[in-house]
């Protein structure tokens, strides 16, 4: 039992003890023993880690895992070690970042079955540089979960929530894979996720086609843009990317360097995180970069390097289109556009209907002009760009 918890035992215990007139501390050890534990201190030094049972089971009529009371004490507990939340304040919050690592690792030499400890201790050791130690962990949580699973081929579907860990082991672990060159598992790993979830709640459509593209199998990858991403006239960034890094490869052309120009003046994040590799707090007041999207940075530096390691070319053409003083100059010109769209309604306290409207038809002729200027600056000005990446 948590303090909480143990709190009201204890109070219980004590009622008991007036009433029955029995010694404070067998009434606790009779109320440990309803619980399952011989005395008191046994009950308070109880460890879901010691729990005889299986921490998960797989409900193939549902399509979902399911776990244990004790899993989920141990979730919890690890949760409050290493979620910087106030809603996940537990037992472990406070403890550094060495102190977490060895509560994970113990608990996971404990209980070898606890796969969402595997994935935290995973992800703890790549944050570590011990990559070939966190590839183990990834592999051997997936192929106990993959054993839990059995013959069933129906979906595993993200909206249950017990069945997230398992998700994002396989999300941890195609990075993994991408990012030590193994790019076909990192492909069959995409695909499966596309499959079990299709309603793809981690943006694996926007890495397949990348991973697919970086593998050589470029035909591939634009069957698999075809599939997942909507086209042109998207108002969506990182469709925009994704379609131009897949045509990046094998060489630049005017249609990858139109799609990033798209990209770019839809977010300009982009800038920073090529150039600089970096990019700006998302939680500041600077909102200069954004254009009412806030993207997953974290993502987007994975489809960089994924292509950019065996296709290093597309990023020296990023560069050079960066390098250009005519892409700055419609930056700035868009930049203002879209300022001028800003609602900035006469009453702070009610936004009129009049206001919105003009709002939404000032960000039409924003994207309107946002696409023109993509595409005439990569007709004019792509040529060049591609002479001095082979000069």
């Amino acid at each position: 039992p948590d303090h909480v918890a143990r709190d009201g035992l204890d109070a219980l215990a004590e009622s008991l003890s007036g009433v029955l007139e029995l010694p404070i501390d067998r009434s606790r050890d009779l109320i440990a023993q309803t619980l399952g534990s011989d005395t008191w201190v046994a009950l308070c030094s109880r460890d879901p880690a010691d729990s005889r049972a299986p921490l998960y089971a797989f409900d193939p009529e549902r399509g979902a895992f399911v776990w244990s009371e004790a899993c989920q004490a141990l979730v919890d507990k690890q949760d409050s070690c290493f979620q910087d939340d106030p809603d996940f304040a537990g037992e472990l919050s406070g403890l550094d970042r060495s102190a977490c690592f060895d509560w994970i690792s113990q608990t996971c030499q404990r209980r070898p079955d606890f796969l969402e400890g595997l994935l935290a201790l995973g992800t703890e050791l790549e944050a570590m540089r011990a990559d070939a130690a966190a590839g183990r962990c990834y592999r051997e949580a997936i192929r106990q979960a993959d054993a839990l699973i059995g013959d069933y081929r129906g979906k595993i579907l993200w909206v249950s929530h017990s069945n997230r860990f398992y998700h994002r082991l396989l999300y941890a672990f195609m990075r993994w894979s991408a990012y030590r060159g193994y790019l076909k598992q990192a492909i069959r790993l995409a695909r499966r996720q596309l499959r079990l979830n299709p309603n793809d709640n981690l943006g694996i459509r926007y890495e397949l086609p990348v991973l697919l593209a970086a593998d050589g199998q470029y035909d591939a990858g634009h069957r698999a843009l075809k599939k997942w991403i909507e086209g042109d006239q998207s108002h969506n960034p990182c469709e925009h990317l994704t379609r131009s890094l897949c045509l990046m490869a094998p060489a630049p052309s005017v249609d990858g360097f139109a799609a990033f120009l798209r990209a770019l003046l839809l977010v300009p994040l982009w800038r920073n995180m090529i150039i600089d590799q970096e990019y700006p707090d998302p939680l500041s007041e600077d909102r200069s970069w954004s254009r009412g999207i806030i993207p997953d940075a974290r993502a987007i530096f994975f489809q960089f390097d994924t292509l950019f390691a065996s296709h290093p070319m597309a990023e020296r053409a990023y560069r050079a289109a960066l390098d250009d003083p005519d892409v700055a100059r419609i930056e700035a010109e868009l930049a203002a556009l879209y300022r001028n769209a800003d609602l900035r309604p006469r009453n702070p306290q009610v936004i009129q209907l009049e206001d919105v409207v003009e709002r939404t038809g000032q960000l039409d002729i924003w994207f309107r002009r946002l696409g023109t200027a993509a595409l005439d600056l990569a007709e004019r000005n792509a040529a060049d760009w591609i002479r001095r990446l082979t000069s």
